[in-house]
């Protein structure tokens, strides 16, 4: 027969040893829901991050090319003032819109629908604008013109405020303003 202060011991080896184990298992699944979640953060702010590039260059390749259809289309008033015939800059206006369609292809894999149809919407607009307001109508009604051009521009501010809250800034830009206006 086995003494019973022999089996204490072992009782409490065991325990001991339980809880050991079950404390170490514990702290390692605590420490690696840490590691996701911070993983998650991190991954989540890439993202992020690289979503928020290719917006900007977009958006800076759309305003590269409004600058250049700006020009052109003052070029054009100002030799119709003056009764002379106007030359597009056909090949600047291409490498532009090439420019565009390049970083719309970014947007088109990272952005939601709403983002994505609103950057088609604004490359198509810039490249009627161009094709039909600069260089089809030589003769174009400046009223028209003009319509176009702020068709053009309304879509912009339209594409930046979906890429705004896509990203979360909506939020951010509107105390921003509040604070300044208050």
């Amino acid at each position: 027969m086995v003494d019973s202060s022999v089996w204490v011991p072992l009782v409490t080896a065991a325990v001991g040893l339980l809880a050991g184990l079950g404390a170490s298992i514990l702290t390692q699944y605590r420490a690696d829901r840490r590691d996701d979640a911070r993983w998650e953060r991190e991954e989540f702010q890439r993202r992020w991050q690289d979503r928020q590039q290719v917006y900007a260059r977009l958006m800076a390749a759309l305003y590269a090319w409004d600058d250049e259809l700006r020009r052109a289309r003052a070029d054009r008033n100002i030799r119709a003032l003056l009764n002379e015939r106007s030359e597009l800059d056909t090949a600047e206006l291409r490498r532009l819109r090439m420019a565009a369609r390049e970083a719309r292809a970014l947007v088109d894999l990272m952005a939601p629908d709403s983002v994505r149809t609103l950057a088609k919407s604004a490359q198509t607009d810039r490249e009627t604008f161009g094709t039909v307001q600069l260089e089809l109508e030589e003769s174009a009604d400046p009223a028209r013109t003009n319509a176009a051009w702020a068709r053009v521009r309304e879509g912009t501010v339209s594409l930046r405020e979906a890429m705004r809250t896509d990203l979360g800034l909506q939020g951010l830009v509107d105390d921003t303003k509040q604070r300044a206006d208050g």
